[in-house]
């Protein structure tokens, strides 16, 4: 078959990429089971190198720095594990009353617009016994955190590994002008990688903090739980910020007796997700995230609909990651400019300073 005017494609090629990308696809699918827990050691692991990077920095001794951040680094998920168990009962217990007072102000609602409709949607409203759906979340908790151990010790092995991966990739390849190449690329990727990872971990507690001591001030059940989910929600750019606003100011609709609570926890907990998310961040973290709104919806429905709720937690770290792969390999770097917001990029050894449009890195 002949070329096209773009020299290397043939229709032969484009069946193959098209068959390539559907065994990747089965491949996901099929082996959620092996490669969600590597996914989230391989984060995990980053985080803890890049902490460990920066308390060396610092003055700490290599030896002090990595004992800290990995104590850190597993201490963290097992925080919010014992924290997410230890409310279900008193989550249990509180919902009789949060289901009457969600029937008034259904009744309420329905009344002053279509009166007809207020018997029907209260009687949709069937959460009073919660036995059945906490059942269902422990189950699926307990899935998802089964493999800790596993992904404890990917992650012990990764930490293990992590000076000599850039020197063993780079032995693959026999010419020594290339190797050091490759090598150059491995290693600015790790660090943009674990520079994301890290301050966008820094700046989801940062935001879960503050939200926090509003809920508190304000006295809002189950605080510690909504700071976590606040601090995971904030993995997800956008959408996350706006669910991890709703979902609290949802629950202090319910719980008080008024409206205003909700609405001032609304806009509190609104201007603190705007202020970090569009003025602390970005100075920090440069234009690393530079994804296009319109990807990151279809991150998050592609890796929500492959591997269901982990998948949604892990859809923008693991595009960041392609973005900034991709950004660093040349031959891939149209494939980062498609998934950026404005087509140009960061250099990452300078998040600061101005972003790169059109030159190779």
């Amino acid at each position: 078959m002949p070329r096209s005017a773009q020299g290397n494609f043939t229709p032969l090629g484009a069946a193959s990429s098209i068959l390539a990308a559907l065994a990747v696809l089965v491949i996901l699918i099929y082996g959620k089971s092996f490669l969600v827990p590597l996914v989230i050691a391989l984060m995990l692991a980053g985080v803890i190198s890049a902490a460990a990077v920066r308390l060396e920095a610092v003055g700490f001794p290599a030896w002090l720095a990595m004992a800290c951040a990995i104590a850190a680094g597993f201490a963290v998920p097992l925080l919010v594990v014992a924290i997410f168990y230890g409310q279900m009962d008193a989550v249990a217990a509180a919902w009789p009353k949060y289901t009457a007072r969600l029937g008034q102000l259904v009744a309420s609602v329905t009344e002053m617009s279509v009166p007809d409709l207020t018997e029907t949607l209260t009687k949709s409203i069937k959460l009073k016994d919660l036995s059945g759906p906490l059942s269902e979340f422990a189950l699926s908790a307990g899935a998802v955190f089964g493999s800790a151990l596993l992904v404890a010790m990917y992650a012990g092995f990764l930490l293990a590994e992590r000076g000599v991966l850039a020197s063993k990739f780079g032995y693959l390849i026999a010419d020594p002008e290339r190797a050091a190449e490759f090598s150059t690329i491995f290693k600015s990727v790790r660090k943009g990688i674990h520079s994301y990872l890290l301050i966008q971990t820094i700046m989801s507690m940062l935001t879960a903090g503050f939200c926090y001591v509003i809920l508190l001030i304000y006295g809002v059940d189950f605080a510690e739980v909504w700071a976590l989910l606040i601090f995971l929600l904030n993995f997800i750019p956008t959408i996350g910020s706006i669910i991890a606003v709703i979902i609290p100011a949802l629950l202090a609709l319910v719980q008080f007796d008024t409206v205003w609570p909700a609405v001032q926890l609304l806009a509190l907990m609104g201007a603190v997700q705007f202020l970090i998310g569009n003025v602390v961040s970005p100075r920090f973290m440069g234009k690393t995230l530079n994804l296009s709104p319109f990807v990151v919806i279809v991150a998050l429905t592609f890796w929500g609909t492959v591997w269901g709720i982990e998948g949604a937690f892990l859809s923008i770290p693991i595009t960041v990651t392609i973005a900034i792969v991709c950004q660093y390999v040349p031959a891939w770097r149209g494939i980062a400019i498609i998934l950026s917001s404005d087509g140009r990029l960061a250099d990452l050894n300078n998040p600061q300073g101005p972003a790169a449009s059109g030159t190779s890195t």
